[in-house]
């Protein structure tokens, strides 16, 4: 019986893994550049979904909370946009896009 439960245990957490996976494909694929699995920004072509990351246009990433007070992120950010129908205010950008924005944020608001 105990190896039955390791092997099921071991499955489910592959499961899991998987579907956060392809959660994170579906979310990132909508706010992709034309619908697709790509970065938004100008002349990026990168769509490997393990250097995409979801990004916050206006940079509001803070007024987004859960009940508990805890910021949103990763899949339970997915989940949630998924069961809103992909509302607005997001796009993809690569890791090195996304760095790149805040830090011409930064910059533009005096703090580099």
């Amino acid at each position: 019986m105990k190896k039955k439960n390791k092997i099921e245990s071991e499955h489910s957490k592959r499961k899991a893994i998987f579907d956060r996976l392809v959660l994170k494909i579906e979310v990132l694929t909508f706010y992709g550049k034309g619908g697709h699995l790509k970065c938004c920004w100008k002349g990026c072509t990168e769509s490997d979904p393990d250097c995409l990351q979801l990004d916050h246009i206006n940079d509001d990433a803070t007024t987004l909370r859960l009940p508990s007070g805890e910021r949103m992120g990763g899949s339970g950010m997915y989940k949630y946009l998924k069961s809103k129908n992909f509302p607005p205010g997001f796009q993809t950008l690569c890791c090195s896009h996304n760095q790149k924005k805040e830090l011409i944020n930064r910059r533009n608001r005096g703090k580099l």
